[in-house]
């Protein structure tokens, strides 16, 4: 009986008013407004009330704090109508401490936390505001144990002020919850009810209660967390609701994940005893940018204008054979001559002849794996391979050069999104050939390595990752379902890292940025990307200037959630607005996950399979195709067990 009513209660409080206008419509008429407070005007950074005590228990090491003070005020409300923290922490310490001044001093605590958990209720704030703005009388109700002088201050931290009184349960030895206090009120304001309206979340004390005396009342929406954890609670209070889809994204989905991943890099650093941060271009650019809001004080971090390419085909100089060089090669499926000379570090150009000579064309699209092994294709290989060689050589005497004017000490972290981790196993052959760099030490941080990993850097490389880790231990990769939504989070707003130059002004050589047009227009996706990072910037910004974030460790399963969720199962807005984004994959252009309708696939399988493959949000291609409820992540995972 007791969980029926409970729920029958959950269930009322969740019901009420929750948009600004219908409140005001409510009581524009009226002269006298008064509120309620807990989960009316304040909210607290956490699930329910008693979580402050689990929070104090275990951030100041008090044991078993959680459940005796639970039991302390079960006891000093027995057979009264209110108790007062000061009745509640006699008692605590008759039962447990036997010592008045450690009692005091907890009590202190809970004061504290209570003060830096609570926040504002910005729709109430907004509604509150509308009252002074347009001179209501406005009076503040609590049923609770802290004094008025501290929900003053508490109010005070808030931003409300300006209020005609304050009426605190527990001085008045009356209650919402039994009507009393109302009455008192009444009769101390000698106001005609008619005039007055109450605004509160509790269906009995808040809405029946006042309308018992008379009182006209508004009930506001209980907030329910969905999640279990204080990030869930945080995000719910904290929410930005911009009216921008992306900004408001990034702030929900992306910034907890960098947040907990910089966070994670902090304590690996200085647990490994890092001397310098190297934040690998282009995906470590909003990384370092987070790193540095998140810890303000640090100079020895920087960033390593660096890519695949321009780490990759310096290294090709030192294979023994034609196979082994194109082994290197990050081919896609389906390539061509001009990704393949890419890859090589040769302009396609100057060899157009050649690859005509061998029977190939330009622009045509072949199969990586038989292209690769074709007699012909070989030969074209073979007679440009002192080509190969020469710019190999001479782009790895650039590398080095514009190594030796970065500032590696002794044990250097590079930082990256991950996968592979092949870009540390290129820096790594680098400095094993650049005399005084052998003794220096990369160890690779990353959101994940995948099982490529383990052969790119071998058991002479440190590498670490946050989200799943298969170079360390067997874990599922978590990314491939939407590799291409999480990549684009990271991108920076220039082209990729081509080769370095010695003495020239411009060391750097980057491609042009892919987001830009024929027509030199820079592509809308640019501005989703870039408030999706705002918006991640300004989750960390406002979760570092609350309590919660010192109180609570965000680990990286909480962090990776919301972006997880989305990606392996979007909602269908999500997937209209964040599916149109395009991605650019080895010269492929494609958008994230724009399917064509059903209808169409149904017509042509072959046309479904060709778009799956090359779509880069895989889960969310299914989910614009079916549009229905379905485990999308488990229909992925099946597919690509079935292709193997």
């Amino acid at each position: 009986m007791k969980i029926l009513k409970r729920k029958i209660k959950n269930t009322l409080d969740d019901m009420g008013v929750h948009y600004y206008e219908n409140i005001i419509k409510r009581i524009s008429k009226k002269e006298y407004v008064s509120f309620d407070i807990f989960d009316t005007l304040i909210k607290r950074d956490v699930k329910k009330p008693t979580d402050v005590f689990s929070i104090i228990e275990h951030n100041y090491k008090i044991y078993d704090f959680y459940k005796r003070r639970i039991e302390a005020e079960k006891i000093a409300r027995k057979g009264k109508v209110d108790t007062t923290i000061d009745e509640i922490y006699d008692i605590y310490n008759e039962l447990y401490l036997n010592n008045i001044n450690e009692a005091e001093k907890i009590k202190n605590i809970e004061k504290q936390v209570e003060y830096e958990l609570c926040v504002q209720n910005k729709l109430l704030k907004k509604v509150y505001d509308f009252c002074i703005e347009n001179n209501k009388k406005v009076y503040l109700i609590s049923d609770m144990y802290l004094s008025s002088e501290i929900l003053k201050e508490i109010l005070e931290k808030n931003g409300y002020s300006k209020y005609e009184k304050l009426y605190v349960s527990c001085e008045y030895n009356k209650t919402k919850a039994n009507g009393e206090l109302y009455k008192y009120i009444i009769q101390e304001l000698g106001v005609d009810t008619s005039k007055l309206i109450h605004i509160g979340n509790d269906i009995k004390t808040d809405y029946i209660m006042a309308l018992k005396n008379n009182i006209s009342a508004v009930k506001v929406k209980t907030k329910t967390y969905t999640g279990n954890s204080l990030l869930d609670v945080f995000l719910s209070n904290h929410k930005s609701n911009s009216s921008n889809f992306y900004y408001d994204f990034g702030y929900s989905n992306f910034g907890p994940l960098l947040y907990g991943f910089c966070l994670w890099l902090k304590e690996n650093v200085k647990k490994n005893n890092i001397d310098n941060i190297y934040f690998l271009a282009r995906d470590g650019y909003i990384i370092k940018k987070a790193y540095e809001m998140i810890f303000v004080e640090l100079d020895n971090i920087y960033y390593l204008e660096a890519s695949r390419r321009s780490l990759r085909v310096p290294y090709l100089s030192q294979k023994n054979s034609i196979d082994e060089m194109l082994e290197e090669l990050p081919l896609p499926r389906q390539t061509n001559m001009i990704q393949i000379f890419d890859a090589l570090g040769l302009e396609l150009d100057i060899y157009s002849a050649k690859i005509k000579e061998n029977g190939y064309s330009i622009e045509r699209f072949y199969l990586r794996e038989k292209v690769l092994k074709e007699e012909g294709f070989k030969n074209l290989i073979s007679s440009i391979k002192d080509d190969i060689i020469a710019n190999s050589i001479s782009e790895n005497e650039a590398l080095k050069n514009y190594l030796k004017k970065n500032n590696f000490s002794r044990k250097n972290a590079i930082v990256d999104i991950g996968w592979g981790g092949s870009m540390q196993k290129y820096l790594r052959n680098i400095f094993d050939t650049l005399p005084g760099y052998e003794d220096k030490e990369l160890v690779g941080f990353y959101f994940g390595l995948t099982e490529k990993a383990k052969g790119n850097l071998s058991l002479t490389n440190t590498a670490n990752a946050y989200v799943f880790d298969n170079y360390n231990y067997s874990s599922e990769e978590l990314e491939r379902p939407f590799v291409g939504l999480f990549e684009s989070l990271f991108l920076e707003p220039k082209g990729s890292v081509k080769r370095y130059h010695i003495n020239t002004e411009n060391l750097v050589e980057r491609y042009q940025y892919e987001y830009i047009d024929d027509s030199g227009e820079v592509l809308d996706d640019v501005d989703k990307i870039h408030n999706i990072q705002q918006g991640a910037l300004g989750f960390i910004e406002e979760y570092m200037s609350t309590a919660i974030s010192r109180y609570s460790k965000m680990d990286s399963e909480v962090a990776f959630k919301n972006l997880f969720s989305v990606g392996i199962n979007p909602k269908l807005d999500q997937l209209e607005k964040l599916g149109s984004i395009v991605f650019f994959n080895n010269g492929f252009k494609e958008q994230l996950a724009k399917p064509d309708c059903i209808l169409k696939y149904l017509m042509s399988p072959m046309k479904f399979k060709k778009d799956f493959l090359n779509s880069q949000w895989k889960t969310g291609f299914l989910k614009g195709v079916f549009k229905l409820p379905l485990p999308y992540y488990e229909i992925f995972k099946l597919m690509r067990r079935v292709r193997k």
